[in-house]
């Protein structure tokens, strides 16, 4: 009899421990992205500078020293500006061509890897576009191919945080299911 009990008694701690396992396949959803207050129109305008100046003359040092100088406005945070900064670029190079767009990531890059823009707030940048493509996506087909290939090339390359891409895909997904199919590939790829 005494046997009898052990056995239920492992039995119900082995249903305890099934039950307890499937707590761990709970999947929580990533926090959603928080995004920095719009710049007034001096800090806009020096943004927008940086980013022609760059399109134009294609110089990753001249567009380091304008991005320190940018960052001496001590009206916003270093992290609102590089976020403006790439929402801005990504904005500009779309709707300039799809080469203008592998250069603004080149940029962006650059910055990273010279620890000017990090890839938290560079990810922020691009989650903004994210919420904005079906708008952007009216005057430029192509944008949603286009940001999905440099988002997913700058997470690879680790020039962008997977955690905040990830969440904003998330957001993107329920706003915007038609732009969405673009980043699939891209979502799936995100831990």
């Amino acid at each position: 009899e005494d046997e009898d009990e052990d056995e239920d008694e492992d039995e119900d701690e082995d249903e305890e421990e099934e039950e307890e396992g499937s707590d761990d396949e709970l999947i929580i959803p990533p926090t959603p992205v928080t995004h920095g207050p719009e710049l007034d129109e001096e800090a806009a305008n020096k943004v927008g500078f940086i980013l022609e100046e760059f399109l134009c003359c294609h110089d990753v040092t001249e567009a380091v020293e304008c991005m320190m100088d940018l960052h001496k406005l001590a009206r916003y945070s270093k992290a609102v500006l590089d976020e403006s900064v790439v929402r801005r670029g990504l904005e500009m190079a779309l709707d300039a061509s799809p080469k203008e767009c592998t250069l603004m990531a080149k940029m962006f890059c650059s910055l990273v890897d010279q620890a000017v823009l990090v890839p938290e707030d560079a990810a922020k940048g691009f989650c903004d576009i994210f919420l904005d493509l079906s708008d952007i996506s009216i005057d430029i087909p192509k944008a949603p191919e286009l940001l999905a290939s440099i988002t997913a090339e700058m997470l690879k390359t680790g020039h962008l945080d997977s955690g905040v891409v990830k969440a904003g895909l998330v957001e993107f997904q329920s706003q915007d299911a038609k732009n969405y199919k673009f980043f699939e590939a891209v979502h799936a790829s995100v831990k």
